[in-house]
């Protein structure tokens, strides 16, 4: 039988009868902020003020199904859509109540900021915490409607969804000792609708610096019996805060069709690009010398020995 591992979510999404929002799912945080970009996300959806909402990713024990885990620029783009599907569920039984105790026409109500709306109105008629707490109790409401105020919905793309950057890089190397410290970093990146500029600005800069780790230091050493000498932090180095220099990036927005509100993925561009632009501008620096860098890490000690053997 072939088998084909479809990254598919599915997110739960509860408001209880406080007026706060629950959010669920099974792929965890690696530091990519998906606490703060999936709150938005339910908030948009719900029509809800983002500090009522919380988002845990929890045990998948307890968390709905998550195929293929947080990986490769996947969580905003598949989990958002996932996380948006239900909290429109939610929302839209929120208004199915609301129409009831209101005597209105649910084209008519919208949810702004936790609250209930006539179209057209000034003032708000009910709170959505309040139409939660009638809800529960089934007063008023005719059968049939029987509302959970919980929602659990899938979500895969439609497609590939791929990060685009550019990036430029201007690098000093100082031939005496071979080392190359990174002078200034231009970039231009376009990960679809940005859910957190801040966010996103974030991830571009690490990704760049991982990339600059790649192209310069970062490496696994073994001997001839194939014993790691890389043991440690102390032996694999690292980039650290003060050899980056400030980055000047623009960013260009340009939806995705096959995601959930044109979303796409941001951790690949800086990584991929700062590495390569890294690496060609160290290239470039020692083709003047008439030197062909064909491999990375482009360590001090492999500079310094290039330029000693080409001289």
């Amino acid at each position: 039988m072939n088998f084909r591992a479809r990254d598919r979510r599915a997110a739960r999404v509860t408001v209880d009868g406080t007026g706060r929002a629950i959010v669920v799912f099974g792929a965890p945080s690696i530091g990519q902020g998906i606490e703060t970009t999936m709150a938005q996300v339910a908030a948009d959806a719900l029509g809800f003020k983002v500090d009522d909402v919380a988002v845990s990713w929890t045990d998948t024990t307890h968390a709905p199904v998550s195929l293929g885990g947080t990986r490769a620029s996947r969580a905003a783009v598949v989990i958002s859509g996932a996380v948006g599907r239900a909290a429109e569920a939610v929302g839209r039984q929120i208004l199915d109540v609301a129409a009831v105790l209101l005597q209105a026409n649910v084209a008519d109500l919208s949810l702004r900021e936790g609250q209930v709306w006539i179209v057209g109105e000034s003032q708000p008629k009910i709170t959505a915490a309040e139409v939660v707490r009638i809800g529960l109790l089934r007063i008023g409401l005719p059968a049939g409607l029987d509302p959970t105020f919980e929602a659990t919905k899938f979500f895969e793309p439609n497609g590939y969804v791929f990060s685009n950057a550019c990036i430029i890089a201007v690098v000093t190397l100082t031939p005496e000792t071979g080392e190359v410290a990174v002078e200034r970093i231009i970039g231009a990146e376009d990960c679809g609708t940005m859910l957190n500029p801040m966010i996103v600005e974030g991830q571009f800069h690490g990704g760049v610096t991982q990339g600059v780790g790649m192209a310069l230091k970062e490496r696994f050493v073994y001997d001839e019996h194939g014993q790691p000498l890389t043991g440690s932090f102390l032996d694999y180095a690292l980039p650290m805060a003060t050899e980056m220099p400030e980055f000047d990036v623009t960013h260009v927005v340009t939806p995705s069709s096959v995601s959930w509100e044109g979303v796409k993925g941001v951790g690949e561009g800086g990584v991929i690009g700062g590495a390569s632009a890294v690496t060609a501008a160290v290239a470039d620096a020692l083709a003047k010398r008439g030197i062909e860098a064909s491999e990375i890490p482009l360590t001090p000690e492999k500079i310094w020995l290039m330029l000693l053997r080409g001289a």
